[in-house]
């Protein structure tokens, strides 16, 4: 938690805790994203200077990286980088990673994101709109190639989509303009011939229509001039007159409206009020965002009519969308606002009337000010609306007392046959004194009433603990309700009196029934207390009921104070304490790791054979913690990896891979090393990574002696290997020395070149990794070659590798498995950022041509994506 406490407080101080931090934690086991949101570019430097594998997104940030790198992260580290900024980059930069990156963005079918395509300069959109034009993967798919002609220039464009536009298929016509009227995207000087375009389909089908629309709104707002209105005005009309006028196409020319208001204000008003009037709905959400101040008026002078009209025809619903797609401008615009309040007067239906209350109160409260007493008095079956009560309730609390459910009233939206009690639930602070035995009293009447509903009981008490002007009397009487669902609510309410009015009550459930309730109910009570006052209470409880005994402990161990303390040691002796009441109790002494008492205890309890009394330390944490009880912790550990439970020794281990402890004094070693040669994978597994960890780095010595007492041990060998395999992708530098001292150990062994060829692949330095190539090649039967070219292949992820030197080295060695190793390195290249460029398809070529049927027969049998139609 404290990096991203930093990023937001002093994210320079937060990269220098990064920085020396990389000292004792891998990288990926820092919480970097929200530093990289403040510093970008020094986080970026860390990671290219480290060069492994790391979890870290630079999605938002990217844009914020300077050129270079920017260009490093994407062609060394692609798993960092998101296609989905690549349109917040500048132009520039998605120039420079285009060429870069380019051929490795493709899909197998040879297409690029036409999303892709889009952002690119003038010049390589052009040539990718052609290039996919061609592509003969798109002939078969004529609505995905027709995505490209958008891309085109405009003459080409017209060209290419000259059958298409006039073709019987709808689905295709619609694409076909959709993608000629993306054109003018960027030849802007294009918009008059798009619009006379569109014009002269004023009969389209309405998909079709749609599809033009689309186009029109997707094109960029400020490109639209005054001498466009007149023609775009034609097509707005042209739409509402369509018989066939679909609600989305309608929404699609409400949305393109809206987009253009900050622009031409006066036009789109005009058209808004045609539109809203000939379909009758709003369905814009969010028109505050396209206006200031200024356009208010004038929207409000061509919208008069329609909303006179609206009124008439009782049209309520709508009248309040339009307030509330104004948000915060409706405080300007009176008349909207005073419909709204006649609207409230008369309205009979209640979810207007809340949605208007609603409205006003967030957008114009000083209206709402005057509103709520005038409808009250006019009308007092309004206080059964949600948002009016609410309002009374924090805002006008004067006008509670005739609504405290002491008598029926008949209106609009109640028939007076019934009290209404108003829904609140807190804030009772706000009442006075007499508001709240009032409102009480029509409490106890709905709690008491036998044949009330379960849950207004429960309300009624939850509501009657919230009063902190009743005596807490009230809501004892229920504690002994015989009803248990009452019973056990009102006990969980008088833990939440304050004072502590609840607790003498609470201290008598123990002795019953009610105490697995009680005894809950109890904790915010007593932590709310003077820590003295609350032991004195917890000594009260009794400790004969084991889920009572638990909690209690608990709560006297979140003292945390000497004589809490105390009467934890004090129970620690009892010896008719229950086994889970023990284990609560080891929880409980955690705050207390300072102590020489507790690690006596946890030492018992790691001996335990019991496994849920071992298990009841596992956990304690290692923040914080002195050198002397860092060691204690550790010889704990020690001593639960030789539990005689499995499941102990197993989760022992796990702990120690989530929240690593240093062992200078190679406590844990003589139980890891018995744990490698387990029968049970798993366990082997997280017994190697727990070694790997601990001192792969500052004692591989230690890991060496480890894998040569496994030689003869195939199963746990392999189990050994697997797991520091897992481990290289994002810890390589850590790792290295061990893994210099494994591949030592395993050199005597020639069974194992399998192995060692795939250590070599993920663990040694790129620049190390011919020469150790060379010097497997030998023992490389077939299954290790196989093994090891697909290793290679799988190595493209790796930051630091050079894939083209490596084929290079090996493309003209005289032995054919270095050669296809060579092949394999290639492969993996054109997985990499760069993809399949010209140079590696000129390779794979050598490859085809390899006079060993085991290089050559991969390589004729490897598709780079079809560029041209054959």
């Amino acid at each position: 938690m404290v990096l991203p406490a930093l990023a937001r407080l002093d994210p320079d101080l937060g990269v220098e805790l990064v920085r020396a931090s990389l000292a004792s934690f891998p990288l990926h086991e820092l919480s970097l994203q929200s530093l990289i949101q403040q510093r970008p570019n020094e986080i970026a430097d860390l990671i290219i200077q480290l060069g492994e594998e790391s979890n870290i997104e630079f999605d938002n940030a990217a844009p914020l990286l300077n050129d270079e790198r920017l260009l490093t992260l994407w062609t060394r580290f692609p798993g960092l980088m998101d296609l989905d900024a690549f349109e917040r980059y500048t132009p520039r930069q998605r120039l420079a990673l285009y060429n870069a990156c380019g051929h490795g963005w493709r899909m197998s079918d040879g297409t690029l994101s036409p999303e892709i395509v889009a952002y690119l300069p003038a010049e390589q959109r052009a040539e990718e709109a052609r290039r996919h034009m061609k592509l003969p993967v798109l002939q078969a798919e004529p609505e995905r190639r027709l995505d490209y002609a958008a891309y085109l220039p405009w003459d080409e464009a017209r060209v290419a989509l000259t059958e298409t536009l006039n073709t019987p298929n709808a689905d295709l016509r619609g694409a076909s303009l959709k993608a000629l009227i993306t054109v003018a995207r960027y030849e802007r000087g294009r918009l008059g011939e798009v619009l006379k375009l569109v014009l002269a389909r004023r009969n389209e089908q309405d998909p079709v229509r749609y599809a033009m629309l689309e186009a029109l709104m997707d094109l960029p707002h400020s490109a639209w001039q005054a001498e466009h209105l007149p023609d775009l005005a034609g097509v707005i009309h042209d739409t509402l007159a369509a018989r066939d006028l679909s609600s989305a196409t309608a929404s699609e020319a409400e949305e393109l409206i809206v987009h253009l208001l900050p622009f031409h204000p006066e036009w789109c008003a005009q058209q808004l009020a045609e539109l809203w009037r000939a379909r009758g709905y709003i369905t814009t959400r969010e028109l505050y965002a396209y206006l200031s101040e200024a356009h208010v008026p004038i929207l409000a002078r061509h919208l008069a009519p329609v909303l006179r009209q609206w009124r008439k025809q009782e049209n309520e619903y709508q009248l309040y969308v339009l307030a509330n797609t104004l948000g915060h401008r409706l405080h300007i615009y009176d008349e909207l606002v005073e419909l709204l309040a006649d609207i409230s007067e008369d309205t009979r239906t209640s979810s207007i009337l809340s949605s208007i209350i609603y409205v006003l109160e967030k957008y114009q409260p000083k209206r709402l000010r005057k509103l709520i007493p005038h409808l009250l008095e006019k009308d007092p079956s309004c206080i059964t609306i949600p948002e009016i009560h609410a309002y009374v309730h924090l805002q006008r609390q004067d006008l509670l007392p005739p609504f405290l459910g002491r008598s029926a009233y008949k209106g609009r939206f109640s028939t007076g046959k019934t009290r209404f009690v108003i829904g609140v639930d807190s804030g009772f602070y706000r009442w006075t004194s007499g508001q709240q035995e009032s409102f009480a009293q029509t409490l106890l009447e709905i709690a008491r009433d036998k044949k009330r509903a379960t849950y207004e009981v429960l309300q009624s008490i939850a509501r009657l603990a919230s009063m902190p002007a009743l005596d807490a009397a009230h809501v004892v009487s229920f504690a002994n309700d015989k009803r248990e669902a009452i019973r056990d609510a009102a006990l969980q309410a008088l833990g939440r009196l304050d004072a502590g009015r609840g607790i003498p009550t609470l201290l008598e459930a123990m002795g019953d029934e009610r105490a697995r309730i009680a005894i809950y109910a109890l904790r915010k009570a007593v932590l709310s207390m003077p820590t003295s006052k609350a032991l004195a209470t917890l000594r009260q409880v009794p400790m004969q009921r084991v889920t009572v005994a638990k909690e209690a402990i608990r709560l006297i161990g979140e003292l945390e104070t000497d004589e809490a303390y105390r009467e934890l040691l004090a129970q620690n002796q009892r010896e008719d304490l229950h086994r889970d009441v023990r284990v609560a109790l080891l929880r409980a002494l955690w705050p207390y790791l300072d102590r020489q008492e507790c690690w006596e205890i946890f030492s018992e309890a790691a001996h335990s054979e019991d496994s849920a009394i071992a298990q009841g330390i596992m956990q304690i944490p290692a923040d914080g913690l002195s050198r002397q009880a860092r060691a204690r912790l550790v010889s704990l550990l020690a001593t639960l990896l030789e539990h005689p439970d499995a499941h102990i020794r197993q989760e022992t281990l796990r702990r120690c891979v989530q929240s690593p402890v240093s062992d200078k004094e190679h406590v844990l070693y003589p139980g890891l090393l018995a744990l490698l040669s387990t029968p049970l994978k798993g366990m082997r597994l997280l017994a190697a990574n727990v070694a790997l960890r601990t001192y792969a780095k500052e004692e591989p010595e230690l890991i060496g002696e480890a894998i040569r007492g496994l030689l003869s041990d195939r199963r746990a060998l392999h189990s050994a290997c697997e797991a520091l395999l897992s481990l290289l992708r994002i810890g390589r530098g850590r790792l290295l020395p061990a893994t210099r001292t494994i591949l030592n150990v395993l050199e005597s062994d020639p069974l194992t070149i399998t192995l060692r060829a795939q250590i070599c692949v993920a663990g040694l330095p790129w620049s190390e990794l011919e020469p150790a190539l060379v010097a497997l090649v030998e023992n490389l039967h077939s299954d290790a070659l196989a093994q090891t070219a697909k290793a290679i292949e799988e190595s493209y992820l790796r930051p630091e590798a050079d894939h083209l030197t490596l084929e290079a080295a090996l493309s003209h060695s005289e032995d054919e498995r270095l050669r296809r190793l060579g092949l394999s390195a290639l492969l993996a290249q054109t997985r990499r950022a760069s993809g399949w460029s010209d140079e590696c398809i000129a390779r794979l070529e050598r490859y085809c041509q390899d006079p060993s049927s085991l290089v050559a027969e991969k390589a004729q049998f490897t598709f780079p994506p079809q560029e041209e139609p054959e």
